[in-house]
C-alpha cells in the first residue's frame, strides 16, 4: 500500500521493493505453516485466520505474488458466510461486494 502515499510523501520504489521482501519472507513461513492445516491456530478458526484473510486480499489486490497454497488457504475461509457478509458491507464497490474476487 505504500504506493499508494506518493501523493503524500512523494515516490518511494525502494521502500515498495523493500515491502514486498518483507511480505514474500512471511509468505515463506506461512506457506510452511499452513500446508497440513486449514487455519493459523491449532484451536480452529478465529481471530488470527480473519485478519491473515484480510491482508492476503490485499496482497492480491495490489497484484503482490501468493503462493497458490495461501491462496487455496485464503479461498477455503472466505466461503465462510459471515466473510461473504463483511466483504459486501465493508467493500461493497472495492472487491465486488464478494469474497470470491479473482485477480490472477
Amino acid at each position: 500500500r505504500h504506493g499508494d502515499l506518493a501523493e503524500i510523501y512523494g515516490p518511494a520504489p525502494n521502500v515498495i521493493e523493500a515491502t514486498k521482501a518483507y511480505l514474500a519472507r512471511h509468505m515463506d513461513v506461512l506457506e510452511h505453516h499452513l500446508k497440513d492445516r486449514k487455519t493459523v491456530l491449532d484451536g480452529g478458526f478465529g481471530v488470527a485466520d480473519i485478519m491473515l484473510v484480510s491482508c492476503i486480499d490485499w496482497a492480491l489486490f495490489y497484484q503482490i505474488s501468493v503462493p497458490q497454497l495461501i491462496i487455496d488457504y485464503r479461498d477455503y475461509n472466505a466461503e465462510r458466510p459471515a466473510y461473504e457478509k463483511a466483504m459486501a458491507v465493508n467493500y461493497p464497490k472495492l472487491f465486488g461486494g464478494s469474497a470470491s474476487f479473482k485477480l490472477a
